[in-house]
């Protein structure tokens, strides 16, 4: 397979570290935890992969010389159309919406 075409998407952003204290916050006590934001005009989430965050791997990089220095606008990631049935769903239709989705996760 050729992945020359697939891009790894790599955004970088400015953190802000701890979060503030006169805020409630219900993650401040775990460790090593990235927060995407999911406001503004695009989320972060969307511009890394697409943004389902299914099990998609993140690198966080500290070190200046590895981190690039040219932004690039994000890629566009096109939405799939919805999938709507006019009625309760059924086991059998959750089956078929994970085998869908199974076959049409694919790069190529």
């Amino acid at each position: 397979m050729d992945f020359s075409d697939y891009l790894i998407p790599v955004q970088r952003v400015r953190a802000i570290g701890k979060p503030p204290q006169n805020m409630v916050c219900l993650f401040a006590h775990m460790k090593n935890v990235v927060v995407l934001p999911s406001v503004g005009t695009r989320s972060l989430a969307s511009k890394l992969g697409g943004g389902d965050l299914d099990g998609d791997l993140f690198s966080v990089i500290f070190y200046e010389p590895l981190l690039p220095s040219d932004a690039e606008d994000a890629a566009n990631y096109e939405h799939a159309e919805t999938w709507t049935i006019e009625r309760d769903s059924t086991v059998e239709d959750i089956c078929d919406f994970i085998v869908e989705y199974i076959n049409s996760d694919v790069l190529v």
